[in-house]
């Protein structure tokens, strides 16, 4: 999951410092524009070759499912070994959070396929526990931007009947809470949408609903892709 391609990023502060004065976000979370590199679960060669390219932010995937594989139980090495080589090379992290993990209840499916990990949970009590345990240790860490969930408005990454407000209820509210429960510096980046589809349509009820929850509004443009059409 979360495996399209990598893709260069610009750093979302300035849209959100924007969104902010407009009042389309509630608190301001200002900072120079930088440029990053979206890199999943990057190797350590790959870190050094974001050092020698010049960027200053990597966006990481930090998978639910592979990070907490069962009830009580975390696995922090890849992880770690990620973040503190990005630290020590002096690059930033955004930490996407995202994926059902097999052990945690679910809603009924609405589909055939095999697929899992875009799972609606049944209850937001499993995602918080996560949420806390990420946060209290990778803040110690240098890490303070933490994204909830990835492209929800993409079936293939979030399935659920309802759509929005699943995603608003049960990740993105809980989540941002977490966050700011452990951390009082950290900042929450969402909803993470494909510029895909109907995906103003989504933005907007997230907004309406949960603007509070959000410090940068965090969104993926792909060049070369149809920007209307189904969702899939």
């Amino acid at each position: 999951m979360g495996t399209r391609r990598r893709a260069p990023f610009r750093s979302s502060l300035a849209l959100g410092c924007a969104l902010a004065a407009l009042g389309a976000l509630p608190r301001p979370a200002c900072a120079q524009d930088q440029a990053g590199l979206n890199t999943h679960v990057p190797s350590n060669d790959l870190l050094d070759l974001c050092v020698n390219l010049g960027v200053t932010w990597i966006r990481i995937d930090a998978n639910w499912f592979e990070m907490n594989p069962a009830r009580g139980r975390y696995e922090w090495t890849e992880i770690d070994r990620v973040v503190d080589g990005a630290r020590s090379r002096g690059l930033r992290v955004f930490m996407t959070l995202a994926y059902t993990p097999a052990w945690v209840a679910r809603v009924a499916r609405t589909r055939t396929d095999t697929a899992t990990l875009n799972d609606e949970p049944a209850a937001s009590a499993e995602w918080s526990a996560f949420v806390t345990e990420a946060v209290r240790r990778y803040r110690p860490r240098g890490v303070t931007h933490y994204g909830m969930w990835n492209e929800p408005n993409l079936d293939q990454f979030w399935e659920s009947a309802a759509g929005v407000d699943p995603y608003v209820d049960k990740i993105l509210v809980p989540g941002a809470t977490a966050v700011r429960a452990v951390c009082t510096d950290c900042t929450v980046l969402a909803p993470d949408l494909a510029h895909l589809g109907s995906y103003d349509t989504f933005l907007s009820r997230v907004l309406t609903r949960a603007a509070s929850s959000i410090d940068i509004l965090a969104h993926h443009i792909y060049q070369g892709w149809p920007e209307t059409g189904s969702t899939g």
